[in-house]
């Protein structure tokens, strides 16, 4: 059993402080924490071979975990890894948020030791370079031995993390009045054996296990849920503008390579691929895929900005006829800081599909785009280069081609088979490109990745 304590949207300061608002904390915290030992003692050690609920949605979303020094000891991060397909990163200790940038929404994991022997503006210093102007984001501490005084070290050193980026922490409070000034924060957060402080949506998550299941509800818990209600899905870094007439099947990713190792070290790419689906054709089906090719340059030693991005989707109709290239954008030779294409489809009558794509370059940097490929075997290929690239600086590239399924042609059956490739290219380091390849299996409503 784990139990979230505190779980609001960012509110003012002066509106937490309602007696409604009080009354609901004082239910919290009186209410639920005294059953949290209880609870725990049922909760399994070694539960890395259980489906959890929370899993299945926590690894849906681009969440990625940084587990500092000997936190990796607690947590079963070869397993994590798996599961979040790869967007798990170890550190020897905190010094090596230096060398990364947060991407999507990050989760920082530390051994409360590891924290309290340190510099506490050292420990403040490399979370702020690494989470830059990210606001979404989650430090989480393992206190395995429940030290009271180790915990409120690490929750004065989070408390002023967060007054330094402007940041509201809430936490669960003990009160025994109307009166602000006579209210503390609850014993159970220094007790609890693992914490999670949240910013955007802001909350903490406390519970009295380490375990995968106790890691996955707090991540889970501070997932922004209205999202999950939306037409379009969303990200940070989402830039459809119109999506009429398709239905997204599923998605691949984030999936994360770096260029180099610890020596060479240029930067860390990431990808991800949607996957939408339009028929209502009495005959043909049409499937479209929406790359979003992700890259930071290394900021560590001397800047290696990303050169160039080179996208392949491959649909391979030189291998299956029935699987035709339709369209496919950025298309031509380009050069913008902005890129806009649109597709549209008139599937019959009374039915059509549209979608909008529009991503810019940040920093005053632009790209430069060459189309390249062979379209009659059902290959895109697209390469962007960036010209006056920043290092540290999170560069996507968005593009997308569709696929019409031909029933009456070899191979126009499903599921239909395409294969993507992506690379990248940093300056000043001595590696090649940062690499990542897979194919997908694509059905009316799903997707498998091979």
């Amino acid at each position: 059993m784990v139990v979230q304590i505190v779980h609001m949207r960012r509110h003012s300061l002066k509106s937490i402080w309602k007696p409604t608002s009080i009354l609901a904390l004082i239910i919290c915290v009186f209410f639920i924490v005294p059953y949290l030992h209880a609870g725990m003692s049922h909760a399994p050690q070694n539960d890395k071979n259980d489906k959890y609920e929370c899993w299945q949605l926590v690894k849906s979303f681009s969440f990625e975990v940084h587990i500092i020094g000997k936190a990796k000891d607690f947590i079963d991060y070869v397993w994590l890894n798996s599961t979040l397909t790869n967007r798990v990163f170890i550190h020897k200790d905190i010094d090596g948020l230096l060398r990364h940038s947060a991407v999507d929404i990050p989760v920082i994991i530390f051994y409360i030791d590891d924290v309290i022997n340190i510099d506490p503006d050292r420990t403040i210093t490399a979370v702020r370079h690494f989470l830059r102007e990210k606001r979404s984001y989650q430090i989480i501490f393992l206190n395995p031995t429940s030290e009271a005084k180790k915990s409120q070290r690490a929750y004065t050193l989070v408390n002023n993390l967060f007054k330094k980026r402007n940041e509201t922490l809430f936490l669960p409070y003990e009160i025994t009045s109307d009166s602000k000034s006579e209210a503390k924060v609850h014993d159970a957060l220094f007790t609890a054996k693992l914490v999670a402080y949240s910013a955007n949506p802001c909350g903490t998550f406390i519970s009295n296990d380490i375990s995968l299941s106790a890691l996955s509800v707090a991540l889970w818990c501070f997932l922004d849920t209205p999202h999950l209600h939306r037409t379009i899905p969303a990200g940070e870094y989402y830039s459809i503008t119109r999506l009429e007439g398709f239905s997204l099947i599923g998605y691949i990713g984030w999936l994360h390579a770096s260029a180099g190792s610890s020596i060479n070290y240029g930067g860390d790419m990431w990808v991800k691929v949607e996957y939408y689906y339009a028929n209502g054709h009495p005959k043909y089906t049409w499937w479209l895929a929406y790359v979003m090719h992700s890259a930071v340059g290394d900021t560590g030693g001397i800047d290696s900005p990303p050169v160039w991005f080179k996208t392949m989707t491959y649909w391979m109709t030189d291998i299956y006829p029935g699987q035709v290239l339709w369209d496919w954008e950025p298309k031509n030779v380009q050069t913008s800081a902005t890129i806009t294409y649109s597709f549209s489809i008139s599937i019959s009558e009374n039915i059509s599909a549209q979608f909008s794509v529009s991503y810019s370059a940040p920093a005053s940097s632009y790209f430069e785009i060459y189309d390249k490929g062979n379209p009659g075997a059902g290959e895109v290929i697209t390469e962007h280069y960036v010209r006056n690239a920043k290092a540290g600086v999170r560069y996507t590239v968005e593009p997308s081609s569709i696929c019409l399924l031909d029933p009456d042609k070899p191979g126009g059956i499903t599921p239909v088979v395409v294969k993507h490739v992506m690379e990248t290219e940093f300056d000043n380091d001595a590696a090649g490109p940062a690499e990542i390849s897979f194919e997908a299996l694509l059905y009316p409503t799903s997707v498998e990745k091979l």
